[in-house]
């Protein structure tokens, strides 16, 4: 954990908070991350088969309208 990570989000959960992978292939849950967005996260929380972050910088706008 505390280690940034580059992720694309490909979708929202019933949350509202971005979803993506990351390069290990483990599922992240991301708040005010939007699908399409590249963006540098931090890793906040760690589960078997899932985590939990938060943003630390938008690479790549989201090509949706908001």
């Amino acid at each position: 954990m505390g280690k940034s990570t580059k992720v694309t989000f490909t979708g929202l959960n019933h949350r509202g908070e971005g979803v993506a992978r990351t390069i290990q292939g483990k599922i992240v849950f991301v708040p005010d991350a939007l699908p399409g967005e590249e963006a540098l996260i931090q890793v906040k929380e760690e589960k078997n088969k899932w985590s939990r972050g938060e943003l630390e910088k938008i690479l790549l706008s989201s090509p949706y309208p908001s």
